[in-house]
C-alpha cells in the first residue's frame, strides 16, 4: 500500500482528559520522497460511518495492531488535505504518542491508500508517478515524514480550549462581552429553530443555523428527502453531505426501519417549492398545504 508522509502541527487538550485532539495536513500535491504526487481531491469522497465519523483508521506507523484513536474530520482545502483526529488516551500507545507529540518529537502524518490503477499517470521526464484517484484506508502518525513541504497549523491556546469545552466560539464571547447574556441566548435560540433536538446538520453553513431535525419519524423522512435534492446540497461540501446523510440514516434505522431509507430519491417534487423558503421543514409544511388544497379542489370538481 502506498504512503505519503507529511509533517503536521498538533492541537492537544488537557492531559487529564480521556482523549486528546490534534490537527494537521495529511496530503498535498507536492512531490514526495517516493517521487509520487497525489492530486488534490484524489481521496474524495471520504467514506463515513453511520455515526458520522470518517471510516479511516488512525494507526501508529501503519501498524494495524496499533489503533490509537480515530479521525474526526477530513477536508480538502486547495492543494492540501486537512485532518483532525482524537487520540484515545486509555490506550498505552496513544499515551506514548501524545507525549511525543506534545514534546514536538513526533510530528509526521502518513496516508495509506489503494490507488485506482486506471488513474495513475507516469511522467518519465521528471521520473514521477501521479495518482489522480485512490481509496484512503488509513492515516498514521509517523516519525519520519517523506514530504519536506509540511504545513504548520495554529495551535489553540488554553483560553480557546476553555471556550471550546464550554461550547463557545470567539464570536460568542464577543456577543457576551459587548451585548450581554440575553443577546447570546437569543442568538443560540435562532440557531436552533426546532429547539434542543438532534439535527443532522449541526450548523455547517455560514449562519450556523442547525438544520434537518431528526427527532421524529416525519422529521427523519423529510430530512432524507431534502438532503438528496441538488439545490439543498449546493450549500455543503461533499464531506458535510456525507456526514448529514450518515446521521439521517442512523436515525432512520433507530426509529423507522433497521434497513435504513429505501433509496436516495427525493420524495417531493423540487420544482414547485417556493425558492424563498429557507428551512426544509418550512418547505415541507408548504408542500403539504399545497397538496391538501389540491385534494380539496379535485374533490369539488368531481362533486
Amino acid at each position: 500500500m502506498p504512503y505519503q508522509d507529511l509533517s503536521c502541527t498538533f492541537e492537544t487538550k488537557d492531559e487529564k482528559s480521556d482523549s486528546a485532539m490534534f490537527s494537521g495536513v495529511a496530503s498535498t500535491t507536492d512531490l514526495d520522497g517516493n517521487r509520487e504526487v497525489i492530486e488534490a481531491g484524489a481521496f474524495e469522497p471520504i467514506p463515513y460511518k453511520l455515526t458520522g465519523e470518517p471510516d479511516i483508521l488512525m494507526l501508529r506507523d501503519h501498524d494495524v495492531r496499533q489503533v490509537i484513536g480515530g479521525w474526526t474530520r477530513f477536508a480538502q482545502i486547495g492543494t492540501e488535505l486537512h485532518v483532525e483526529g482524537q487520540l484515545c488516551l486509555a490506550v498505552e500507545k496513544a499515551r506514548e504518542t501524545y507525549a511525543l507529540m506534545k514534546a514536538r518529537y513526533l510530528t509526521g502524518l502518513s496516508v495509506g491508500y489503494i490507488p485506482d490503477r486506471s488513474s495513475i499517470r507516469y511522467d518519465d521526464r521528471s521520473n514521477r508517478r501521479i495518482v489522480r484517484k485512490a481509496s484512503l484506508k488509513e492515516c498514521s502518525i509517523v516519525a519520519r515524514p517523506a514530504n519536506d513541504r509540511a504545513r504548520v497549523l495554529s495551535v489553540k491556546g488554553e483560553f480557546g480550549e476553555m471556550l471550546a469545552r464550554c461550547g463557545l466560539s470567539d464570536s460568542d464571547v464577543d456577543i457576551l462581552v459587548n451585548e450581554g447574556l440575553e443577546a447570546l441566548l437569543e442568538r443560540r435560540d435562532a440557531q436552533k429553530p426546532w429547539g434542543d433536538v438532534t439535527y443532522a446538520d449541526p450548523g455547517y453553513q455560514d449562519d450556523k443555523v442547525r438544520r434537518y431535525p431528526i427527532h421524529t419519524e416525519s422529521n427523519i423522512r423529510a430530512a432524507w428527502s431534502y438532503i438528496n435534492m441538488p439545490k439543498n446540497q449546493r450549500a455543503y461540501t461533499s464531506e458535510q453531505i456525507a456526514r448529514i446523510k450518515a446521521r439521517i440514516i442512523a436515525a432512520w434505522k433507530d426509529k423507522i426501519d433497521k434497513d435504513g431509507p429505501p433509496s436516495a430519491k427525493a420524495d417531493l417534487d423540487d420544482d414547485y417549492l417556493p425558492s424563498f423558503l429557507e428551512t426544509p421543514m418550512d418547505e415541507l409544511r408548504v408542500a403539504h398545504e399545497a397538496r391538501a388544497l389540491l385534494s380539496q379542489l379535485k374533490g369539488r370538481c368531481h362533486g
